[in-house]
């Protein structure tokens, strides 16, 4: 009987542990991490406890690691997008029951991209950390910042009083990261543009207010940079065109919509056309004409810039030669195709240009690539190269749009340009400016000594076109001459021009006198 109640005993003192040992274990497997197990007297099962112990609180810690990785972004140590969106839908189901008025802040970095190709992808993430930091330093204690990746930052601003303290926030943000970052020993200026949706516009889910506040940035972006806006129910519905429009566009070229119209080139002393600007139109076929400053950015962000800007540079260079043969009085005109800065990366991009000027039988100094003044500043590297080639290969370069934004006379000196393009906005506010005046005659002036041509764009009036003449500007394009045609339009105005000294050698068009007011009565008619 003793030895029997002994067994018993023993067993029980045995077992008991070993069915703790196990309850503990399916508690850890159910994510109950919190299972310490206490000593025993028995010294092996007291080995045993501890090395469970000891596996708990490691695969305690793994898990919370893995969770915290899971939830944060590894860089910035922020919390992440899913961190973020978690927060913002219990913030929306909280609000439901305590109405507070609250904002969810989208931040995109201005420039961001021009510290990565100039100082390297390193240099982005320590920018990017110190952004972490600053913007740390502008909220609230109770506010939330993530980093959704990328350059993108979302903050959810709690308990807002009101739309000027958010406002407040927004501005105190923008001058914080407007000051200098030093990154490895560099000087590096960024901004951030930013799109706002209040709590209070209607009921919203989360994915709403991120789509909703990402919507108003685009806006601010759009608008300039280092901007802010506030969503309103109108960005909704354009951007719901704006998406419709994408749609449509890609599939434009397939149904033939897209069409060039050509804008003339004249010679202001003899009033003759010296050359075309071709240009890109959108037929919709709802929404009927649709200009290029609607569509170019659209297709420039899903990726179709290329596929047209190709397609306009060969069907302009095969109608240019088609106006050679028709008319011999056309032999000397240029073509200017206006070319997107991505173009210039493909890496066949010469290749293709000679194999245009090939198929199309047109010589290259007929042909002018037009670039806008933008593009030298993001890539001046790539365009100094692809310049030199085009010279090369006897090529034309036309800066679009000189003296806005980002004006540089050292282009003239650093890069192979043949054409400078005076801006409209410098050609309609001439009357009464003296500044302009000054600026456009010291332009025209250097543009003679460097033997680089000026086109002065925008001519609208008489009073425009006596001013640019008296400059010095001898080519311009505007209403005043001819609004961008058709192909067909073209033809007719050519033969208006032509036709009647097709047969007389001796003839050179509009310089006589009583020529030149008949003809300047005729262009001015399209």
């Amino acid at each position: 009987m003793i030895g029997i109640l002994s067994s018993i005993i023993t067993a029980k003192n045995i077992l008991k542990p070993i069915s703790e040992t196990a309850q503990a274990a399916k508690a850890i497997s159910a994510g109950d991490w919190n299972q310490e197990l206490p000593t025993s007297s028995i010294k092996e099962l007291n080995s045993l406890r501890q090395s469970f112990n000891t596996m708990a609180r490691q695969l305690k810690k793994s898990f919370q690691d893995l969770e915290y990785a899971a939830y944060h972004d590894c860089l910035t140590g922020l919390p992440n997008q899913c961190s973020f969106r978690k927060t913002l839908e219990k913030t929306i189901a909280d609000n439901k029951l305590t109405p507070n008025l609250f904002a969810v802040l989208f931040l995109d970095l201005d420039f961001f991209k021009f510290v990565n190709d100039s100082l390297g992808h390193l240099a982005g993430d320590v920018l990017l950390s110190e952004v972490a930091r600053r913007l740390e330093t502008c909220v609230r204690s109770n506010d939330i910042i993530a980093r959704f990746g990328g350059d993108e930052f979302v903050i959810l601003l709690n308990n807002t009083k009101s739309k000027n303290d958010a406002i407040a926030i927004i501005i105190r943000i923008q001058k914080e990261l407007q000051k200098v970052f030093t990154i490895n020993g560099n000087a590096v200026f960024i901004n951030t543009s930013v799109g706002i949706v209040f709590s209070d516009l209607y009921p919203m889910s989360g994915e709403e207010m991120l789509k909703n506040a990402d919507i108003a940035l685009y806006q601010s972006k759009n608008n300039g940079k280092g901007m802010h806006t506030i969503f309103s129910k109108e960005m909704s519905l354009m951007s719901k065109n704006r998406l419709l429009l994408e749609m449509d566009l890609r599939q434009a070229m397939e149904r033939k919509e897209i069409e060039i119209f050509y804008q003339p080139i004249f010679s202001i002393p003899e009033k003759d056309i010296v050359g075309f600007e071709a240009l890109m139109r959108w037929r919709h076929p709802e929404l009927g004409l649709i200009p290029p400053d609607i569509f170019i950015p659209i297709a420039e962000e899903i990726g179709l810039i290329n596929s047209l800007g190709w397609w306009v540079a060969r069907e302009a260079c095969q109608q240019l030669k088609k106006w050679h043969e028709q008319f011999r009085e056309c032999a000397g005109m240029k073509i200017n195709v206006n070319f997107s800065g991505k173009q210039f990366f493909e890496s066949n991009f010469i290749e293709q240009i000679q194999e245009i000027l090939i198929t199309t039988r047109l010589q290259p100094h007929n042909l002018s690539v037009e670039v806008t003044e933008s593009i030298f500043i993001k890539y001046t590297d790539v365009m100094r190269d692809k310049l030199l080639e085009l010279n090369r290969i006897g090529v034309k370069v036309s800066l679009d749009d000189f003296g806005v934004g980002y004006s540089c006379l050292s282009y003239l000196k650093d890069f192979s340009i043949d054409i400078l393009k005076i801006d409209r906005s410098f050609t309609q506010n001439l009357a009464g400016n003296s500044k302009i005046v000054a600026i456009i005659e010291a332009i025209i002036l250097l543009a003679a000594k460097l033997d680089v041509e000026i086109i002065a764009e925008g001519i609208e009036t008489e009073e425009q076109l006596e001013m640019i003449q008296y400059l010095g500007c001898c080519q311009g394009q505007g209403y005043l001459f001819s609004r961008p045609l058709e192909a067909r339009q073209c033809e007719r105005l050519l033969k208006d021009f032509f036709q009647p000294f097709l047969n007389d050698d001796q003839f050179l068009p509009f310089r006589h006198n009583n020529q030149q007011s008949h003809q300047k009565a005729n262009f001015q008619n399209y």
